[in-house]
């Protein structure tokens, strides 16, 4: 959903969704002790869409 939203230039609306699909990511590591498989995808694409959306917040 947030690669559609991101897509469509609604990156205002597809940041919150990963950010959240990382939160779900990184307890799954916490949990299972290895990385998720699409974590390092995810992980690249919310950082593209914070800089497409210009911001200054550390990764």
């Amino acid at each position: 959903m947030a690669a559609l939203l991101q897509a469509t230039h609604r990156s205002e609306d597809a940041e919150p969704l990963m950010r959240r699909a990382l939160e779900i990511f990184d307890t799954f590591r916490r949990q299972i002790g290895h990385p998720h498989p699409y974590f390092q995808q995810v992980n690249e694409n919310y950082q593209a869409l914070q800089r497409a959306m210009g911001s200054n917040e550390p990764d």
